[in-house]
């Protein structure tokens, strides 16, 4: 069975090949579910709303219950902004500090991993030039991929 770990450097080589190598514009978030025998079922998402945000998490469960997912891979863009802990304020993408984050979170049943990529752009064209690893964390733990794998079955 792959490992988070293997799962974290799939998702960046992915974003990495999109993003600067075919120059798309934008990563559109996508799963990874993995099946006991290894098969891979990907679940391309658009979250154009906190609403369809919702009904496709709920679909992305209900496969990953039905194929008895036992390792995911979740790769999106999206905003992060740097606190210190304790320290609120507003969400990250409307937050004037704000800075654009490729976002790879991989659960398996022994372990999870998140890592984040700083979004570079050029100044003043505002292309992409780069992805700069920013953060890597023991914990793959959130809303976008809670409940998704499932215990192992016993033989």
């Amino acid at each position: 069975m792959i490992t988070a770990d293997e799962l974290i450097t799939r998702g960046e080589e992915y974003a990495r090949h999109l993003l600067l190598e075919e120059r798309e514009k934008q990563l559109d978030p996508l799963y990874y579910l993995i099946d006991p025998e290894d098969k891979i079922h990907l679940i391309p998402c658009t979250f154009k709303n906190d609403f369809v945000k919702k009904l496709e998490f709920v679909a992305v469960k209900q496969l990953a219950q039905r194929v008895n997912c036992q390792a995911v891979l979740f790769i999106s863009e999206g905003w992060s902004v740097s606190r210190e802990k304790g320290e609120t304020g507003p969400q990250p993408s409307e937050d004037p500090k704000r800075i654009e984050v490729v976002s790879i979170m991989a659960v398996t049943y022994e372990a999870s991993r998140t890592k984040l990529l700083h979004m570079v752009r050029d100044q003043v064209t505002k292309r992409l030039i780069g992805l700069e690893p920013m953060v890597e964390m023991t914990d793959g733990q959130g809303p976008l991929i809670d409940g998704l794998v499932q215990k192992p079955k016993p033989n």
